[in-house]
């Protein structure tokens, strides 16, 4: 008969090493806020423990939560900056980020100065510049209008032309204006310091000066006010940002007749109007 043929075979045991975790590509972002708080915070975040598996063993590690550190993986690390939750417009998560990293803040001895940007008070400087020209027939006169500026208070006259004028005498509106200009110092005037100015530079025209005035008078208060007496149809008008901000209310008795300082006038500064507004640098 046939005879077994005895075969022998050789078992051969091939060990395949554990394959290695791709290498993850390096998050720029996570890295970048990483240096950047230990740079803030003169450390960096803790490294993480992986669980680690090979084909013939897994091994499960156990978390040990340590009293003086945290572990914050990259993900981790995500959440405590922005929050766990997803959202279109996610919130910073301060709390959790300063645990995270074990940082330790102090409020009782702190001290915030408080700053006050309130705008500091400024008083306005008046620069003025008056200048008269007369027109051509009135040349003989000097011009029938005049006007003077003195420290803070300044003053415009308007000559009547309908008013009678006796030759060799000094205009009203001139001798009103020369006078003030005499008599008012360098500092801020109240109303009625400019009525009463007003009410004697027009007791010496009655006496000595010829023909009738409008007159309106303004002074600069060191409180930025700006005060203003007003006898006619002359006007004084505070302009801001392009418009009319205040101004002075003109009177009359009549058309062409406005209410006027003379000698034969019944007109006095007292009836003048008046007016009070806040101005402004610029």
């Amino acid at each position: 008969g046939k005879k077994a043929k005895k075969t022998e075979a050789a078992a051969v045991v091939v060990e395949e090493e554990p394959t290695p975790a791709p290498k993850q590509e390096e998050n720029v972002f996570v890295e970048g806020l990483k240096n950047l708080f230990t740079k803030t915070f003169g450390k960096p975040p803790a490294a993480t423990s992986k669980a680690t598996t090979t084909a013939t063993e897994t091994k499960k590690v156990d978390a040990v939560a340590e009293e003086t550190k945290a572990d914050v993986s990259d993900s981790d690390f995500l959440d405590v900056i922005w929050g766990a939750e997803t959202s279109a417009r996610p919130t910073l998560n301060i709390a959790e980020m300063m645990k995270a990293f074990q940082v330790q803040t102090t409020t009782a001895d702190d001290k915030v100065e408080k700053v006050d940007d309130t705008d500091e008070f400024k008083t306005v400087v008046l620069e003025a510049a008056f200048q008269v020209k007369p027109h051509p027939e009135k040349v003989s006169w000097g011009g029938e209008d005049y006007g003077f500026s003195v420290g803070r208070t300044f003053g415009v006259f308007d000559g009547v032309s309908g008013a009678e004028k006796e030759k060799g005498k000094k205009l009203y509106s001139k001798s009103l204006s020369d006078t003030m200009k005499k008599k008012i110092g360098k500092e801020g005037l109240s109303v009625k310091e400019i009525t009463d100015y007003m009410t004697e530079a027009k007791e010496l025209a009655d006496e000595t000066a010829t023909g009738a005035t409008t007159a309106v008078v303004a002074s600069i208060g060191e409180d930025n006010v700006l005060r203003a007496l007003n006898l006619g149809d002359s006007v004084c008008l505070v302009l801001r940002d392009g418009a009319v901000a205040a101004r002075t209310r003109e009177i009359i008795h009549f058309f062409d007749c406005p209410y006027q300082l003379g000698d034969d006038s019944p007109d006095r500064p007292k009836d003048g109007t008046t007016l009070q507004a806040e101005i402004f640098p610029g």
